[in-house]
């Protein structure tokens, strides 16, 4: 499909979604930055569910919208820590509670890997989660703007869970 029926789609999609939802129910999102390739590609947009993950527990592996604490800014990005828990990475892998978890969603970025300038380290100590918080890293670790740099983040600054993607727009 080319670029401009793309495009069409997408906004087909967002304005039958604003009419119907007026983004109370769903939103749509546009990922602007590498941080959670594979899975999620820069320029893919995806719906994120605003009401269904506050009468559920959220749970390791979902990806989520939230607010960056102290910001009005939004991003993207995965929960890998649950409240209670003792998150940490080593060499790239991440432990809960001293045990490598398994992380299917990080696959090989391949040979379009993005340029990082200053990429992240593949480490960081140990932390404990407290009750509430949640820890959240972007599939690419290497780019930055998640948990090792705000912390834990309260279930009221994510503002939803992503349900769908959509497709790169870009």
């Amino acid at each position: 499909m080319n670029a401009l029926v793309k495009i069409g789609v997408f906004l087909f999609a967002v304005v039958l979604v604003g009419l119907a939802f007026g983004g109370w129910l769903t939103v749509g999102f546009i990922m602007t930055s590498p941080a959670m390739m594979p899975s999620v590609q820069e320029g893919t947009v995806v719906f994120v569910n605003r009401t269904s993950f506050k009468v559920r527990d959220l749970k390791r592996g979902e990806i989520v919208l939230v607010r960056i604490p102290g910001s009005e800014t939004q991003v993207i990005r995965r929960i890998v820590g649950l409240p209670g828990e003792t998150v940490e990475m080593q060499e790239g892998h991440v432990f809960i509670n001293g045990n490598k978890i398994d992380e299917p969603w990080l696959g090989a970025l391949g040979t379009d890997e993005p340029r990082v300038e200053y990429p992240q380290p593949d480490f960081f100590p140990s932390i404990t989660m407290p009750e509430g918080r949640y820890y959240l890293l972007g599939d690419f670790r290497k780019v930055g703007n998640d948990s090792r740099q705000f912390g834990g983040v309260t279930r009221d600054a994510i503002l939803g869970t992503v349900w769908t993607i959509f497709g790169r727009v870009m």
